[in-house]
């Protein structure tokens, strides 16, 4: 595939938020689960936040949780 991460960004629209360069999670299905990673799906993947999506990321996650 030869789609990039940031096409698919577009692609999905807005119910996916970029949490990193190698990672766009469904805002429906993660929480915040500290300043530096994420819980997605009933398993609880753990995945990181980069750096550079971290204050991006909070203010999405805090607004999604809060509805």
């Amino acid at each position: 595939n030869k789609t990039g991460i940031g096409q698919w960004g577009n692609l999905l629209g807005d119910d996916f938020l970029r949490i990193h360069r190698s990672y766009l999670v469904n805002t429906s299905l993660a929480t915040l689960s500290s300043q530096e990673s994420v819980s997605v799906g009933p398993a609880r993947v753990q995945l990181p936040i980069s750096r550079k999506y971290k204050e991006y990321v909070k203010n999405a996650l805090s607004a999604t949780e809060g509805m």
